[in-house]
């Protein structure tokens, strides 16, 4: 990228650049995978004591849309910009 556009941010090359951006796609993915590991798990102790209307409110919280959203829209972009520093 430097190459084609002059531009160096901290100095970083490819090398550099590529784990600097292993870290936030790390931290993304532990994230997701830990929050929905958990809300299958909460899914499946409620689901033996609470009616389905009960759980579907539940899982509808915006709270945790809110929390997991950000996190699942940047994965997809991290992951490009991860695959333009392999070419």
């Amino acid at each position: 990228m430097d190459a084609k556009t002059r531009f160096t941010l901290l100095n970083f090359g490819v090398d550099g650049a590529r784990s600097l951006l292993t870290v936030p796609v790390g931290a993304s993915l532990s994230y997701i995978v830990s929050a929905f590991s958990s809300l299958v798990v909460v899914i499946q102790i409620a689901s033996a004591q609470l009616t389905p209307r009960v759980i579907a409110r539940a899982i509808g919280d915006s709270a945790r849309e809110v929390s997991e959203g950000p996190i699942s829209c940047q994965i997809p972009e991290l992951r490009s910009q991860f695959g333009f520093l392999h070419t």
